[in-house]
């Protein structure tokens, strides 16, 4: 048996529908996310440094409704069910179509169901992987994006959305194999771009040194010289710890718990002549944390200078790696360097996915 195969129409169609039981909480989630693309659009006005604007997008209904299940009561009506699914399929008139069947849904790797979200249509496969702790749902507005030039699919790791647990540890090998399984039985020898933001971008790097990769993108990736860092700075291990402690989904503790094996398993250098991007947020620490939290974890103004030192340098490690490498820093951008300068960061991708 495969180690990826579609689940039965009958296994399917009760998963489908115990999202739709959830399909409620979109009315909610769709306020809130007006309100967050509001959030966004007032600051990349204060933000003249950065090269890019952020253009609203409507989450997936699938993973909407699984993310931000806490928002409404369990039990809701039929008509608001109904109002909902005609307000989303009203909301998603003109966007690329997501495609299923032989490209994505709900698929199963070693009798675990994983969720791969595809769109767009090409030669190329653009693979996005979020990073620790965060939903695909934060990677639509650049699946959206690039579903306008190449395939594209976001990839749910086990324990998130959609996605069955997976065994622990939850380690770059670990995930680098459903991954690989994954991709391997439902699509094949086609050619890969893998894009990955944060740990994701490990993630990424790792799977990209299989066969039949045209390139990837890393989107203000982790190096495997954190875990040298995060000894020589309590202040960051310490921030980390909290990162781990107030994960919302299982799988993220599960994925914090293993990163020094992760790290120790991470490529160094080891990509040969595959092209290679590494795009850097110029923002610093600072502008990925509050203050508040930067100081309850004892990150002084002097500890954040060489946090950050350390942190360019990793980058610029990078590109040590292969003449291949290209280095793109964003400056004045923050965390989400993607919805900052999400228009740097689809150039990028189409400069390997379109030829």
């Amino acid at each position: 048996m495969p180690a990826a195969r579609r689940l039965s129409a009958r296994v399917l169609a009760a998963r489908l529908l115990a999202v739709r039981v959830l399909v409620a909480r979109v009315l909610a989630a769709r306020a809130l996310l007006s309100t967050v693309m509001a959030t966004e659009r007032a600051k990349e006005s204060s933000m003249p440094n950065c090269t890019s604007h952020v253009e609203p997008r409507r989450v997936p209904l699938r993973a909407a409704a699984r993310t931000l299940r806490t928002l409404v009561p369990r039990r809701a009506t039929a008509a608001a069910l109904v109002a909902v699914v005609l307000a989303l399929a009203v909301g998603h008139a003109g966007e690329p179509p997501t495609q299923y069947g032989p490209v994505g849904g709900l698929l199963e790797v070693d009798g675990r169901t994983v969720h791969l979200e595809c769109s767009g249509e090409g030669s190329v496969l653009v693979v996005l992987i979020p990073d620790i702790g965060d939903s695909i749902v934060t990677l639509e507005p650049l699946h959206a994006e690039v579903a306008r030039f190449a395939r594209v699919c976001s990839y749910e790791r086990a324990g998130y959305g959609l996605s069955d647990p997976g065994p622990e540890p939850r380690d770059l090998l670990a995930i680098r194999y459903d991954l690989g399984a994954l991709l391997s039985d439902t699509f094949g020898d086609v050619s890969y771009v893998y894009v990955g933001r944060g740990f994701g971008g490990m993630i990424a790097l790792e799977a990209a040194t299989g066969s039949f990769v045209d390139g990837a993108v890393l989107i203000d990736p982790w190096h495997p010289d954190l875990i040298d860092l995060l000894e020589d700075e309590p202040a960051l291990a310490a921030l980390f710890e909290r990162l781990k402690a107030s994960a919302q989904v299982p799988a993220a503790a599960a994925e914090f718990a293993a990163l020094p094996l992760s790290l120790s398993q991470s490529q160094r250098g080891r990509i040969g002549g595959m092209a290679l991007t590494v795009i850097s947020s110029g923002g610093g620490i600072g502008s990925r944390y509050s203050a508040d939290v930067l100081a309850q974890v004892g990150m002084t103004p002097e500890v954040q200078e060489r946090v950050d030192a350390a942190w360019d340098a990793m980058h610029d490690d990078f590109l040590t790696y292969s003449p291949w490498v290209r280095r793109v820093i964003v400056e004045g951008a923050g965390y989400d360097v993607h919805g900052d300068a999400l228009d740097v960061v689809v150039e990028e991708i189409r400069r390997l996915a379109v030829y």
